[in-house]
């Protein structure tokens, strides 16, 4: 999500007093699963960042890389929903993003997301599955890292146009930290950008890492 991370502690469009909010160890039991089942080749994609979210990702096991993409998708999840699965989120740009991890509807229908498993989106409330939202998160996660060899870049000029490069094209949560005004929260100026957050939170959930 573009802009959600910032608001999951903060300001959510949801009823909380129905929401229901999962445990770190059940969304990560999810994330897992979606790593482990579909995306298990993850591991062997080059990134030139790993070592920022996993000091000693190169020393560990096939099966512990998997696991730390579990947390990582967790923490990210964390950062965008509070583990509230029924968060829903409006963008500036006028996209409802929702869910666990933060999906619109509307990217998870690109041909770029969907060939890599974001296919088992079908309608706006398929988002809302946890398991199906995950899988295809993993499936936008590992479409910027094979492209930008990164999993969270800085914002530079791409074929002309500036960007953020590796999944932080997708998630603000993974960017560093800047300002934003929400248009439809009032006008409310918050910082944006969770990604040193995301690391500590990993370090403290996934010890193997450090």
């Amino acid at each position: 999500m573009r802009v959600l991370g910032l608001l999951a502690l903060f300001i959510l469009t949801l009823n909380t007093a129905s929401a229901e909010k999962l445990t770190y160890d059940q969304v990560n039991k999810i994330a897992y699963s979606a790593v482990k089942n579909y995306f298990s080749y993850i591991d062997t994609i080059e990134v030139s960042d790993i070592k920022h979210f996993c000091p000693k990702y190169n020393e560990l096991s096939s099966y512990e890389k998997q696991v730390f993409f579990g947390h990582l998708l967790t923490n990210i999840s964390f950062y965008e929903s509070s583990f509230i699965k029924t968060t829903s989120f409006n963008e500036n740009s006028g996209v409802q993003s929702k869910g666990l991890i933060g999906l619109s509807f509307k990217a998870t229908q690109y041909k770029i997301y969907q060939k890599n498993g974001c296919y088992i989106i079908k309608t706006k409330e398929d988002i809302m599955d946890p398991a199906k939202s995950m899988r295809c998160a993993l499936a936008i996660i590992e479409t910027w890292m094979r492209k930008d060899k990164v999993i969270s870049g800085e914002y530079k000029k791409i074929n002309g146009k500036k960007s953020y490069t590796g999944a932080a094209r997708y998630w603000s949560t993974l960017r560093k930290p800047y300002k934003v005004i929400l248009r439809n929260y009032n006008n409310r100026e918050v910082t944006v950008g969770k990604r040193a957050l995301v690391i500590s939170k990993i370090s403290e959930n996934y010890k193997t890492c450090f």
